[in-house]
């Protein structure tokens, strides 16, 4: 154990001399000078007095040196890379031998010691920094042979050919006819919404919001010497990953000797996707993969860079872009829903949020966030410890995330809602957070009972099923009575949900399993940590969620859907119903919800009544016709005795798809088209709607 522990601690001190020593150069050549010692190395004074000889050769001399400079930085960084994997494969091995008291107190140790030595050596790095700039600013960027300009170039004019535009200048033809404010539907909502105080939206600003979040303005050059840099990293990380296949076979049959629970390793394959991704190196002597490493490398080498076909931005709209990259005091927000944007002040945006999460009622805030990560992790820790018949030592392992933070919270605008001042959709965030990888394995064990709610869609393909299913049996009626068509929608359904009800619902449906691996008990504590620790930040302040759930865990929608299927959709499809005789069809979207009735106006709004009180917190707002209803993306109309689909857009939906100038490939562009048209006629009852006629 010493001797391991030893050469950890080595390893780590190499790496971090070679990384202080690679963010020095890198800090030094950016700040275009050339470190001392290479600086030495290159002065020179040719004999000749002449002071242009002189200064050509100093400046051929500064050029080699500022080469050498580019070559020793790339091997720091390539043995930085190098000793990093090292780094992550001695602590594996530590943790097999160490316990994990021992192995908390070894990195403790160790740690301490890196951070004196990085302290020091930042000090004398510091001290280097200055006198590499007393001495002058020498570094010359490179720049490869094909970018260089030949001087005096004596350029024939050619003959003019006559031939088919090329797919490139179709692509350039139809950069310019793209829409203006002037020349915009006017029926069609804008692409930007701007709630600013402070800022105006010129014609460019427009442009570029127009263009949609997937665009992508022409790049810059490429960098050949980084892409070969990295080329060499991603050759050494095949070659390791070869060696560690044919080296380990011995484990692997070991591994396969030993019995595991089919359920166990189904997770374990779903949920741990990082195990041997921590491997980089050495050359091996497979002939196909050597091969095809050496095809791929001189095809680099004799790769030139294309020709550029032009900025796919207008000056104004190139000019717009850089400045709101400057912009510090403004937000820009994408639509809640539909492609657009919303620009607001930054001061506005925050105390929207913050008066959102001070709400006693739904958050509280986290007196002492320092030790409230530490905390969560000890109560999965006991929650494994108390259900490990149900986990394996790997995902045991797995679940604590030694990196997590808090979770972070932020607002979308609902743009299509502008009569209530563009109410915000206020998203948790669980990315890095301690309780996402237990809501991953929650959601991995939640996700196939999802079929067994009778009244869940989901998704529109099923919705048009439905309505088709209904149909057929209204037509088989000799005199079916006349419907009123019915959406409800549930306000803020997430954070109002009554979690002992929602715990109950979960329990009943985990216990419908044939076979219940993982056990009931195990996952309704997993989701009760979920819930009562799903801790997040904003601007500073850390709070935690004290009602229903958030929208932003794995696992949120399945839990929602159970939780409301039992709270909302048995109760309402029961027998024990007064009006259950007056519903023909109910579905449920997560919040949104399509009913047909069959009763009379008043009768339905006395059932509406009796829907709200089912359950204090869960409110419901209602949308009726005898006609046509839109319900999620399409309209259901009626049409004779049964009912139709068709496809239709909401009020914030500025159909904005992606332009052929976006610095994309051209498939896909190309593919563009004939997927929205799938999707248009997958969204109608009728073919005829969408099959081109």
């Amino acid at each position: 154990k010493h001797k391991d522990v030893l050469v950890y601690k080595n390893t780590l001190f190499r790496h971090n001399r070679f990384m202080n020593q690679w963010n020095y150069m890198t800090t030094t050549m950016s700040n275009r000078c050339i470190p001392k010692g290479i600086q030495d190395q290159a002065k020179f004074r040719v004999s000749f007095e002449e002071p242009s000889i002189q200064n050509l050769c100093q400046s051929l001399f500064h050029y080699a040196a500022s080469r050498s400079a580019d070559a020793i930085k790339r091997h720091l960084k390539f043995h930085t890379e190098t000793l990093r994997q090292r780094v992550y494969s001695l602590d594996k091995v530590l943790r097999k031998k160490l316990s994990q008291n021992e192995h908390v107190t070894v990195m403790e140790e160790i740690s301490k010691q890196v951070s004196k030595v990085n302290e020091d050596q930042a000090k004398v790095h510091e001290k280097k920094l200055q006198r590499d700039q007393d001495i002058g600013k020498n570094y010359v960027q490179w720049q490869p042979s094909h970018i260089l300009k030949r001087k005096n170039r004596r350029i024939l004019p050619k003959k003019k050919k006559t031939r088919i535009p090329s797919r490139k200048m179709a692509r350039r033809s139809i950069r310019r006819t793209e829409e203006t404010r002037e020349t915009m539907d006017p029926t069609c909502p804008p692409p930007v919404i701007n709630l600013s105080s402070s800022k105006v939206l010129t014609e460019g600003h427009f442009g570029i919001f127009r263009k949609g979040p997937k665009f992508v303005p022409t790049p810059p050059k490429a960098d050949f010497s980084e892409f070969r840099e990295d080329f060499g990293l991603w050759k050494n990380k095949l070659r390791w990953a070869y060696w560690h296949s044919t080296k380990i076979i011995e484990e692997r049959i070991e591994e396969e000797m030993t019995i595991k629970d089919p359920e166990l390793e189904r997770a374990e394959k779903a949920l741990i996707r990082s195990n041997g991704c921590q491997f980089m190196a050495p050359v091996n002597k497979n002939h196909a993969l050597e091969l095809f490493l050496h095809k791929l490398e001189v095809g680099i080498k004799e790769a030139k860079e294309r020709s550029g076909s032009g900025d796919n931005l207008t000056a104004a709209e190139r000019k717009a872009l850089n400045e709101m990259k400057r912009w510090k005091d403004v937000i820009i927000r994408p639509f809640d829903k539909g492609v657009g944007f919303v620009v607001d002040d930054l001061s506005n945006y925050k105390s929207r949020v913050q008066s959102e999460i001070m709400n006693p009622a739904t958050y509280q805030v986290v007196e002492n966030p320092s030790i409230a990560i530490s905390e969560i992790h000890a109560r999965i820790s006991n929650w494994s410890e108390e259900y490990k018949e149900d986990l394996s030592q790997e995902l045991t392992d797995w679940m604590i995330d030694k990196n997590a933070s808090f979770g972070y919270i932020y607002m979308n605008y609902k743009a299509h809602k502008p009569e209530k001042n563009y109410p915000g959709r206020f998203i948790t965030s669980g990315c890095g957070s301690p309780t996402e990888r237990i809501s991953m394995w929650i959601e991995h064990h939640m996700s196939p009972l999802m079929n067994l709610l009778p009244y869940r869609l989901k998704d529109t393909t099923q919705f048009l099923k439905i309505i088709k299913s209904y149909s057929e049996e209204r037509e088989e009626k000799e005199n079916p009575p006349p419907i009123i068509l019915v959406s409800w929608d549930i306000e803020a359904m997430y954070p109002n949900i009554d979690n002992d009800a929602g715990l109950q619902a979960c329990r009943e449906l985990f216990d419908e399993r044939t076979f219940p691996i993982p056990s009931t008990d195990s996952l309704i504590e997993a989701i009760r940590i979920t819930l009562e620790e799903n801790i997040a930040e904003f601007d500073g302040l850390v709070v935690k969620q004290r009602s229903g759930t958030a929208m932003g865990p794995h696992h949120a929608c399945s839990y929602a859907d159970a939780a409301v299927d039992k709270i909302i959709d048995q109760k309402v499809m029961n027998d024990s119903n007064p009006m259950r005789h007056f519903i023909e069809l109910w579905t449920r979207f997560r919040d949104d919800i399509f009913g047909v009735w069959t009763g009379s106006h008043e009768q339905l709004m006395e059932f509406h009544g009796w829907l709200n009180s089912l359950n204090p917190k869960l409110r419901f707002t209602i949308n009726t016709s005898e006609d046509s209803i839109e319900c999620l993306d399409v309209v259901v109309g009626v049409v004779g005795r049964g009912l139709s689909a068709a496809m239709c857009s909401g009020p914030s939906d500025t159909h904005a798809c992606l332009l052929p100038a976006s610095g994309r490939p051209a498939r896909v562009c190309g593919s563009i088209p004939s997927s929205v048209m799938g999707r248009v006629a997958g969204g109608c009852s009728e073919r005829g709607v969408g099959d081109g006629t």
